[in-house]
C-alpha cells in the first residue's frame, strides 16, 4: 500500500468560486438552457399568445400534446367530433372577442373531418387555428399509415397554411399563425405538425412569453372626411351592421354617433343585438323599406351578400360606403362607391369627431319623418308576425314556440339558431337586446353547427344563459354533442323545434307522389329528448304552448343541461326573415 496521503474532495461551492467570470458566464448560461419536447413548444407558444382552451379529438400523434397542454393549465374539451371542435373553438373565441381557443387533432382522417369546420369559419371571418397530426416514421419508402398533405387540401378554405418540418420552428410558426388568424379580415388558419417534429428534443433557452407585432390598420382620414361629407347632408341616411364589428367596436360609441346625428340602423342575422332590436333608430321590421329608401348607407362590418340581396334591395341612387378590414371585401360589390379599410371602432370614433356635433334641426325634422314611414312599415310586419305567434292551432306553429320563448328569456341570454324553418321564426319574433349574442347558420347557411356553437359560447362566457333553438335536421347532426356538454359541465338549454324534418313536411308533398316513402320528413313523433337524458340530461316533450313556459322556467332554474322536444307543425308556410 502507498504511503501517500488520499487527496481532500474539493467542495463544488469552492470550485464555483474559483471560476473565472468568463467560465462562470458559460455555465450560466448552460444551466439555463434545457431540453424540450416538440410537444412541450407547441404548448409554450401557445400559452405565449393567450390561449386558454383546446378543442380537440385525441388520438395520435397527438395526444402527449394534450397532456402537456393541461400540465400547463391550458384547458382541453374533448369532443365527440373533430367538425364539431372546430365549431365550439370559433364560437368561443367570438363570445369572448378574442382568440383564445384552438383545435388540436389526430392525423388522416380526422383532420379532413375539420374541413367544414374551416369552411364556417373562413365564410364568417372568424379567428381559429388547427393543429393537425401528420403520421411519420420508418415505412420503408412507402406511404404511411394516415399520412394526409392537408396543407395543400386546406389552401383554398385558409388565410394560411403550413408544414412544420423542423421543431425549432414551431414557435415562430405558431405565433405567425396567429397573427394571420387575426390581422386584416380575421379567418382560419391550418398547421401540419408531425409526429417527429412533436416528439423531438430541442435545446432552448429560457422562455419569454413572446411579444406579437400584429399589424393595425392605418385608419385614411380623408376618406373619413368624405363620409362625414355625405352623411352631413343626407336626409335619409342609415347603418347596416354586421358581425365584423366583434373585433374592434364598442358598441356604446357607435350608438352615440347613431343618437347624436339622429341616424336610421338595421342589421344583419348575426349583427342583431350589436345595437338592441328595442332601439328608437332601429328598423329591422322595415329593413326592406329602409334599405330601398335610404340616401346614404354605411355597411359596417357586413357584406352585401345573399343575406342583403347582394345590395340589389337598396336604392340605386344611394351612395353606398362600406367599412371592412378586407381590402377584397371594400371592392366586391359594384353598389359600393366608396370602400374604407378600417377597424369598426376607428372608423366610429373618427367619423363621431369629423361630424363634430349635431345637425340642423331641420335636418334631423326631415330625418325624423323618414324614421316614421319606416315605423309604419315596421308595425305592418309586426301585425303580420303576430298573427301567427297567437295562434292556438295545433299542431303549434314555430313562431307560437318562439312567442312563448320570447317571454321567457332573460335579456343576457346567449341565443343560438339552427335549421331553417325554425332560424327564420327566431329572427322575426326573438329581438337581439345583447351585443355579440346571437349565433346563426352563419354565411354559408350551415346546419348542425348550433349545439357546438352553444359548448362554445358557454365555455367563453359560463356566467350567462345559453338556449339552443334547433330544427330536428340540425339536432341530428351534432346531437352526441350534448355529452361533450354535459362531461364538460356547460349548461345548455336546447330546444328541439321538431316538424319532422328538412323544413318540414312542406318539400314530401311538393317533390314526390302521395303515399312515397319519406326523403324530406323523418319518422314522425321521434322523442329526440331521450337522447339528451341517456345522457343524464334534464328532458322534457311538449305539445301544447301553454306547457312551454313552464318548461323554460324548470330549465332555467334547473343546474343540469335540459333538451325540451317540441312538436310543431310540418306543413307550415314560410314567412321570410325580415
Amino acid at each position: 500500500m502507498s504511503d501517500r496521503p488520499s487527496p481532500q474532495p474539493v467542495r463544488l461551492g469552492d470550485r464555483l468560486k474559483n471560476l473565472s467570470p468568463e467560465k462562470r458566464a458559460l455555465l450560466d448560461l448552460i444551466a439555463s438552457r434545457t431540453r424540450r419536447s416538440g410537444n412541450q413548444l407547441v404548448v409554450q407558444a401557445l400559452l405565449a399568445n393567450g390561449v386558454t382552451h383546446i378543442y380537440a379529438v385525441s388520438g395520435i400523434p397527438v395526444q402527449e400534446l394534450l397532456a402537456a397542454a393541461v400540465g400547463a393549465g391550458i384547458r382541453v374539451i374533448g369532443t365527440r367530433h373533430q367538425q364539431a371542435a372546430v365549431l365550439m373553438a370559433i364560437a368561443h373565441n367570438y363570445t369572448v372577442g378574442r382568440l383564445n381557443a384552438v383545435v388540436v387533432v389526430s392525423a388522416g382522417p380526422a383532420v379532413t373531418n375539420v374541413a367544414t369546420g374551416l369552411l364556417v369559419a373562413r365564410d364568417n371571418a372568424w379567428p381559429v387555428i388547427v393543429l393537425g397530426g401528420y403520421r411519420t416514421g420508418d415505412t420503408g419508402g412507402q406511404q404511411g399509415f394516415q399520412q394526409l398533405d392537408a396543407t395543400e387540401l386546406y389552401k383554398s378554405i385558409t388565410k394560411w397554411t403550413r408544414y412544420i418540418d423542423n421543431t425549432d420552428d414551431i414557435s415562430c410558426l405558431i405565433n405567425k399563425a396567429f397573427d394571420v388568424a387575426v390581422t386584416g379580415r380575421p379567418g382560419p388558419v391550418y398547421l401540419d405538425v408531425p409526429e417527429c417534429v412533436l416528439r423531438m428534443l430541442y435545446t432552448c433557452g429560457s422562455v419569454e412569453p413572446t411579444v406579437s407585432q400584429r399589424d393595425k390598420v392605418i385608419i385614411n382620414q380623408g376618406e373619413i372626411n368624405q363620409v362625414a361629407a355625405l352623411l352631413r347632408n343626407a336626409r335619409q341616411p342609415a347603418f347596416i351592421l354586421g358581425r365584423g364589428t366583434r373585433w374592434g367596436l364598442i358598441p356604446d360609441d357607435l350608438s352615440g354617433l347613431l343618437e347624436q346625428q339622429h341616424i336610421a340602423f338595421i342589421s344583419s342575422p348575426m349583427g342583431r343585438g350589436i345595437l338592441s332590436d328595442e332601439h328608437p333608430l332601429c328598423f329591422n321590421r322595415a329593413k326592406h323599406q329602409l334599405q330601398a329608401t335610404a340616401d346614404v348607407v354605411v355597411v359596417l362590418g357586413a357584406r352585401l351578400n345573399w343575406t342583403f340581396r347582394f345590395g340589389s334591395q337598396i336604392n340605386p341612387n344611394a351612395k353606398v360606403i362600406q367599412v371592412d378590414t378586407d381590402p377584397e371585401e371594400v371592392v366586391k360589390n359594384k353598389k359600393v362607391c366608396l370602400g374604407i379599410v378600417a377597424d369598426a371602432g376607428d372608423f366610429t370614433t373618427g367619423l363621431k369627431a369629423a361630424l363634430n356635433g349635431r345637425p340642423e334641426q331641420k335636418l334631423l325634422t326631415v330625418r325624423g319623418l323618414w324614421h316614421k314611414t319606416l315605423e309604419a312599415a315596421g308595425e305592418r310586419h309586426r301585425v303580420m308576425v303576430e298573427e301567427r305567434c297567437v295562434s292556438n292551432r295545433l299542431p303549434m306553429s314555430s313562431y307560437r314556440l318562439m312567442e312563448e320563448l320570447r317571454e321567457s328569456l332573460p335579456a343576457n341570454t346567449i341565443l343560438v339558431a339552427d335549421g331553417n324553418i325554425s332560424m327564420m321564426a327566431v329572427q322575426n319574433v326573438i329581438p337581439g337586446q345583447t351585443p355579440f349574442s346571437r349565433f346563426t347558420a352563419g354565411t354559408n347557411g350551415c346546419m348542425g353547427v348550433g349545439i357546438p356553437f352553444g359548448i362554445g359560447a358557454g365555455l367563453g362566457d359560463p356566467s350567462r344563459p345559453v338556449v339552443v333553438i334547433s330544427g330536428d335536421m340540425a339536432f341530428g347532426i351534432s346531437g352526441m354533442e350534448l355529452e361533450t356538454a354535459i362531461r364538460c359541465a356547460v349548461k345548455l338549454i336546447v330546444v328541439i323545434v321538431n316538424n319532422e324534418g328538412l323544413s318540414g313536411g312542406r318539400k314530401q308533398r311538393e317533390l314526390y307522389p302521395e303515399g312515397h316513402e319519406r326523403v324530406t320528413m323523418f319518422g314522425p313523433g321521434i322523442r329526440y329528448e331521450k337522447i339528451a337524458e341517456a345522457f343524464g340530461a334534464h328532458g322534457e316533450y311538449v305539445e301544447y304552448p301553454g306547457q312551454l313556459r313552464p318548461a323554460m322556467e324548470r330549465a332555467l332554474k334547473s343546474d343540469k343541461l335540459t333538451c325540451i322536444n317540441v312538436k310543431v307543425d310540418p306543413y307550415e308556410k314560410y314567412m321570410s326573415e325580415f
